[in-house]
């Protein structure tokens, strides 16, 4: 299996765009800086119109992806570019792929891996891949309550139907044994889901608690993350604004003030002017971090922002907090936590969201 960090981990970013806008409240002028993963971060932040994106990631797979989709987006016609990523049907994506402006990095690296581009890259990724195989096994054992979830327009059928037939046992206790770390480590390889953890947590219990609450709240059909787990494909209910025809036209107009580095986010932030930043969308790299490297991204984004810049940060199964020493700087906002924690459509996550104090 390869390395976390040497393979194309995130193809479909399953987190709600909505949360970064409301948590950043990006402006025109602003520059901020945020996690690559799947590229659809920063393309949908692009529909702010602030005035810069830097994305950063450590894997330059996840880099060679935005690439991929920043130059398609530029280079092809809306049908087009949602044919050639996956969202619609296609059997010239190769033909398409060797007719982009890509650099020669970028380019080798995708002819390499032309069966990702023939299938439709935006399901290609290590996460996607997996979530298929999960999706393919709730087939086989519910294929028309799966079918049923999400045919559902009206939350309160949602509710009773969650109720009299969704929520089983049996499922949450395959979630229990299949996210056991000791199995989890073996067949997902992904650190956020085996590191830094929450004192007690049985990670199985916790998330189909989260999935449960939220559907006594909001359609599963509305859920990117849902789609990708139980659907396969996702609908056109959850797709992301750079794979909407209003979202690819806002998006392309403002393209030109998207860039990418392939970095450590701590060393690139202590190294960067201060004052470089109004905004930090930073995902959920604090699971990835021991509490020493967590406490120096604190202070290198202390350095970096300005003054009341911005910064939301996801925690997955870690429990961060922000450390005493650094608490006049990092003012927390407690009640828009809560609300993005109850109305954010990727519901595994937590939130830290505020301002930096210089």
């Amino acid at each position: 299996m390869k390395n976390f960090y040497e393979r194309l981990s995130y193809s479909f970013g399953n987190e709600d765009w909505r949360t970064e806008q409301e948590a950043l409240q990006l402006t025109a002028g602003d520059r901020v800086l945020c996690i690559t993963g799947s590229g659809d971060r920063p393309l949908n932040l692009l529909t702010t119109g602030c005035k810069e994106v830097i994305a950063i990631d450590l894997n330059p797979i996840q880099n060679h992806l935005l690439a991929l989709k920043k130059n398609a987006l530029k280079a092809l016609s809306s049908d087009e570019y949602l044919r050639f990523l996956g969202i619609t049907d296609c059997n010239e994506r190769l033909k398409t792929l060797e007719a982009l402006p890509l650099d020669k990095e970028v380019l080798d690296f995708w002819l390499k891996n032309k069966k990702m581009i023939a299938k439709g890259v935006l399901y290609q990724g290590a996460t996607e891949r997996l979530l298929s195989k999960c999706s393919s096994f709730l087939s086989l054992v519910r294929k028309d309550k799966v079918e049923r979830l999400f045919s559902i327009d009206n939350l309160e059928e949602q509710k009773a139907f969650v109720k009299k037939h969704w929520n089983k046992p049996l499922l949450r206790r395959v979630m229990e044994v299949f996210l056991r770390p000791s199995i989890s480590k073996l067949i997902i390889n992904d650190p956020g889901l085996t590191f830094n953890l929450m004192p007690s947590l049985n990670i199985g219990t916790y998330l189909y608690d989260r999935i449960q609450r939220y559907l006594e709240r909001s359609l599963a059909k509305e859920s990117l993350l849902l789609n990708l787990m139980l659907n396969k494909k996702v609908s056109r209910e959850a797709l992301p604004p750079y794979l909407s025809l209003p979202g690819i036209d806002t998006i392309r107009r403002n393209i030109h003030a998207l860039s990418s580095v392939t970095d450590n986010l701590i060393t690139y932030l202590e190294n960067v002017p201060e004052n470089s930043f109004d905004g930090f969308s930073i995902a959920d790299v604090a699971s990835y971090l021991s509490d020493a490297d967590y406490h120096r991204l604190l202070h290198a984004m202390k350095k970096a922002g300005k003054p009341g810049s911005r910064f939301c940060m996801r925690q997955f199964l870690s429990a961060h907090h922000i450390p005493e020493a650094l608490q006049p700087n990092f003012t927390r906002e407690p009640l828009l936590e809560d609300h993005l924690d109850k109305s954010d459509n990727c519901m595994f996550y937590r939130f830290m969201v505020g301002t930096i104090n210089k």
